[in-house]
């Protein structure tokens, strides 16, 4: 028997269910909800707004919730770093676009309640000499422009030692920047920046590091390697906390370790009961559980 069902967030009980305000209901009861105007089932697509709470054999409801509808980012180099918003991306957030030189806004956008922007930018004038910043080469990148500096123009950043890969990294960032970044924290060949509106490159190279990639030969040695040890590579597949085909926990290190500090080379995790629950696409080989001090693997 379950008592009452709290009202979840952002929703209201449907009519025909009236009798889900009882304070107590048998097990297997159903009660139905609608997420309010603007809000949509949590995880779900942004038209699915009415989702049911059974009474379970525990006394406890199943659980689910409501979220606020989003709209997609704003990415259009043009106007970015142009434009301002009341809430990010989010329903009923307005953003207001002002062109460079100009005082007042020059147009607003509006989310709405299905996830669509409402209103469009108009067009900014640049002046020729509108643009950004020269981007000189360093140790770690090489960058090149093949289509200019000026608004809209892309460059290309490749990290120079051929072992390493660009990858965007979180520094710092806030408000419609985190927003636009948040998806994409993953390796690639390349990484493209783009001159935005206000003459800024995005993301920055403050966003970019060149990292070791994630050799699978280097992997699956039995031996503990810095450049593999780490989350993006499932911490070299634990072997820098054991040995997964031996039942002894003897360590094997790689030459590099004498020349990395000592954390690159030490077991991240050292719980017993640890279980690397989110592997990335190049730990996909098997998952492994550490129990005092050896490695198992689990089918």
């Amino acid at each position: 028997m379950c008592l009452r069902p709290k009202l979840p967030a952002h929703s209201i009980l449907s009519i025909q269910y009236k009798s889900c305000r009882q304070n107590r209901h048998q097990i297997d009861t159903k009660c139905q909800y609608k997420c309010k105007v603007g809000y949509h089932i949590m995880g779900g697509h942004k038209k699915k707004r009415i989702f049911k709470k059974t009474c379970l054999n525990n006394g406890s409801w199943t659980q689910q919730a409501c979220q606020m509808v989003s709209c997609k980012p704003l990415s259009d180099p043009r106007f970015l770093g142009l434009y301002n918003c009341t809430n990010n991306f989010m329903y009923k957030s307005s953003c207001k676009l002002k062109c460079p030189g100009k005082k007042k806004f020059s147009s607003m956008m509006r989310c709405n309640n299905k996830g669509k922007w409402v209103g469009s930018f108009r067009n900014c004038a640049f002046a020729k000499n509108y643009r950004c910043p020269a981007i000189p080469n360093t140790q770690k990148y090489t960058i090149t422009c093949n289509n200019g500096r000026g608004i809209g123009g892309i460059c290309q950043v490749v990290c120079k030692d051929s072992a390493k890969l660009p990858k965007l990294v979180k520094n710092g960032e806030t408000g419609l920047f985190k927003e636009l970044l948040k998806s994409d924290y993953g390796f690639h060949y390349r990484i493209n920046i783009t001159c935005i509106g206000n003459r800024q490159w995005f993301p920055s190279l403050d966003n970019i590091d060149c990292v070791y990639q994630c050799d699978q030969s280097s992997m699956m040695n039995n031996i503990c390697d810095p450049h593999t040890n780490t989350r993006e590579c499932g911490y070299d597949l634990g072997l820098c906390c054991g040995d997964p085909y031996r039942s002894e926990s003897t360590i094997a290190y790689s030459a590099h370790c004498s020349r990395f500090p000592k954390r690159m080379c030490s077991c991240i995790e050292k719980r017993p009961n640890w279980r690397h629950k989110k592997k990335s696409k190049f730990s996909q080989y098997k998952t492994w559980s550490f129990r005092k001090n050896k490695l198992q693997i689990l089918n």
